[in-house]
């Protein structure tokens, strides 16, 4: 499909229309990106809430980063919220990093850390590694530098032996 996107969105709404809400969720990407169809936010935002009302989590991921690219931050939040509520690991990721991407402080460090830890305790990747570099970088605290740097030489090692 990635050869022609087009092609993709044509099967994607098919796909869409049949029920599959993991294609709704694909359509709402499409409209928002462009790829495959101009971009067209307001049938992004459309589709991101068709799929969220069916049921796909995932989706809240994009529309929270959507809303939060068009300046909507309550919203935005509000969303991810939604997916806490529901223990939505990454939903804890995302809500801390849309959060800390707006206001790069170490207090905005500080409210999103128990976030970030949460979704680390529960395997993100992402949020490991956040939570790694803002310690290594201090953002965490001064006492957090040493075991940020240990955070991020275990992620690296890790890394290496997942890739053989």
């Amino acid at each position: 499909m990635a050869e022609d996107p087009g092609a993709a969105f044509r099967l994607y709404s098919a796909a869409a229309r049949a029920g599959s809400v993991w294609a709704t969720e694909m359509i709402a990407w499409q409209y928002w990106t462009g790829t495959g169809v101009g971009v067209e936010l307001d049938l992004a935002d459309e589709q991101y809430r068709r799929a969220i009302a069916l049921g796909s989590q995932m989706a809240m991921i994009g529309y929270a980063r959507l809303l939060d690219e068009r300046g909507e931050y309550i919203a935005s939040d509000r969303v991810l919220e939604n997916g806490l509520a529901s223990d939505f690991i990454p939903a804890s990721y995302w809500l801390a990093r849309l959060r800390y991407e707006r206001i790069k402080t170490k207090r905005t460090a500080m409210e999103v850390r128990p976030m970030l830890e949460k979704a680390a305790a529960h395997g993100h990747p992402g949020a490991r590694a956040e939570l790694a570099r803002m310690k290594a970088i201090g953002k965490l605290g001064l006492r957090n530098v040493p075991d940020g740097f240990r955070l991020i030489f275990r992620l690296a090692f890790n890394s290496a032996k997942e890739a053989g």
